[in-house]
């Protein structure tokens, strides 16, 4: 994964990416100028937005919206691609997954053929469901 880069190396052509947004909350002992603060900073998922009025031609916008009384976006990494390997519980279980007919009944949930409902003997492998694996 790569490594975070100043805002300023980041994309301005709409991509979103990682940002980091240092942020911080004011105090409110005293009308917020006691001068005491806390951090609020965060990671947030972020992207250029252009405004022509603005003299930067745009800022760098993160999609939490405000988290602190100031704030700016300082740092940026991409957005790793998707996972491309299944979660560890499909690997050599597929049957776990996606449930299959029971071979025991045939898919019934019974194991023979009955006059009455009443009468049914309820398949032991998929507990009468029919399926097993689910």
């Amino acid at each position: 994964m790569s490594q975070w880069q100043p805002i300023e190396t980041a994309p301005k052509d709409g991509t979103m990416f990682i940002g980091w947004v240092s942020a911080e909350r004011h105090s409110q002992i005293d009308g917020e100028g006691s001068g005491y603060g806390h951090d609020t900073s965060e990671a947030d998922f972020c992207q250029w937005k252009a405004v022509v009025s603005h003299p930067d031609g745009g800022y760098f916008d993160n999609m939490m919206g405000q988290i602190g009384d100031a704030q700016a976006v300082t740092h940026w990494i991409p957005i790793p691609p998707p996972p491309t390997t299944q979660p560890e519980i499909q690997k050599g279980n597929a049957d776990l997954v996606e449930p299959v007919k029971c071979d025991s009944c045939k898919g019934k949930g019974i194991l023979a053929p009955v006059m009455q409902w009443e009468d049914a003997l309820q398949c032991p492998r998929c507990l009468g469901t029919g399926r097993v694996g689910a």
